[in-house]
């Protein structure tokens, strides 16, 4: 499998358990193992696939949940606020390639070619 490939693959996992957390979880609290987890797995796979800023982002956030109390849990609203971050970068990762291939000119393989010299 190519990196790219990969990277979906990432992308992919992230937008799942944000799904899970927000959306299809119908408990109020999100426990501190399972975010620290989430994050952990992002730093690691972030990293092999030279997504730096993610990488980054990742570990300076699961520093912090290491410096948390042990029973302390995520209300869905604290941790939201606490990945926003994360996803908004992550979105930003995966939809960076596709904005270039929209600004890139459209190049006609017939058109003519005009050099320039000084």
């Amino acid at each position: 499998m190519e990196l790219k490939k990969y990277k979906v693959l990432l992308f992919e996992k992230i937008k799942t358990q944000i799904t899970d957390w927000f959306e299809n979880n119908l408990s109020e609290n999100i426990k501190k193992e399972e975010v620290y987890r989430f994050l952990h797995s992002i730093k690691g796979t972030a990293g092999t696939l030279q997504l730096t800023g993610l990488h980054q982002l990742a570990d300076s956030l699961t520093l912090d949940i290491e410096g948390m109390n042990e029973k302390e849990d995520w209300d869905k609203e604290a941790l939201r606020n606490y990945l926003f971050d994360l996803i908004e970068m992550s979105y930003e990762y995966e939809h960076f390639e596709s904005s270039l291939k929209q600004q890139a000119p459209i190049r006609v393989e017939n058109a003519p070619l005009v050099q320039l010299m000084n």
